[in-house]
């Protein structure tokens, strides 16, 4: 377990080196008891988890949310009350896959599928909020929370339908703890200015599990969540706040009386 913390937060600590200091991403950041995005410039998480216990139908689609810390380098152009021009408005993350961890089990059907997975288009999700400039020699920050993971899709190759269907074969579960998935994020957006910007390219190790994140409802079947509600295919507060991913749910976040 300690060597793969070691690798794991070597692997956090290169995805921040390669940018052209215009527009960084810091670091995962993670959601707070609140599920708001957890505002800290320090404490970071080195890598997610995702719980593939329950089988996911439609009412338990796979998804992956995370809250990242990004910063923007670009000077203010605000002085003597003049319009600044070097804003950020962030407009998409582009998110491509590469497994950190799992390409030497010795198993030519399971490689095949890692590698369909890997070789997966590259997804583009939304991403919406604004990096101010920086100021006074220190960057502009925001927490901005992001979509990297998205099984309903009706593609067949968009990766998140693609690691939805290779968990549903009970035979790969046995693979969990031998796989790690490197999310590899990129933001884009415009300056208030109306220049096109990049930031670095980010890598995000996520690990899977089964059942450590489940809670049970009546010691029968782990569900993701000890709400009596079912979460819509819409409900997009759900998937990262009700204990899928990152951290085991407190039955008395739920809003109604858990059953």
């Amino acid at each position: 377990m300690r060597r793969f913390i070691l690798v794991a937060i070597g692997i956090w600590i290169a995805g921040c080196v390669d940018n052209d200091r215009t527009l960084l991403i810091r670091g995962a950041t993670g959601f707070g008891s609140d599920c708001s995005a957890n505002a800290s410039e320090t404490s970071f998480l080195p890598w997610g988890v995702l719980d593939m216990a329950p089988a996911y139908g439609p009412n338990f689609p796979l998804r992956y949310y995370n809250s990242f810390l990004v910063q923007n380098f670009l000077v203010t152009t605000s002085i003597g009350g003049s319009v600044d021009t070097n804003k950020v408005v962030l407009e998409q993350v582009r998110v491509r896959l590469e497994w950190l961890r799992g390409t030497q089990i010795p198993d030519p059907a399971l490689q095949s599928d890692l590698r369909a997975i890997e070789n997966s288009p590259e997804q583009v999700f939304p991403a919406s909020a604004i990096v101010d400039s920086s100021t006074e020699g220190k960057p502009g920050t925001s927490w901005v929370v992001l979509k990297l993971l998205d099984s309903v899709d009706i593609d067949p190759t968009s990766p998140g339908l693609m690691l939805t269907n290779f968990f549903s074969d009970r035979n790969n579960l046995v693979f969990v703890d031998n796989l790690i998935l490197g999310l590899k994020i990129q933001l884009e957006g415009t300056t208030t200015g109306g220049s096109t910007v990049t930031s670095n390219e980010f890598v995000f190790p996520l690990q899977f599990c089964v059942g450590c994140l489940a809670v049970t409802r009546n010691g029968s079947v782990p569900v993701y969540t000890c709400c009596a509600d079912t979460p819509s295919l819409t409900d997009d507060y759900f998937p990262y706040c009700g204990g899928i991913q990152d951290r085991v749910p407190d039955c008395q976040e739920c809003d109604i009386t858990s059953p």
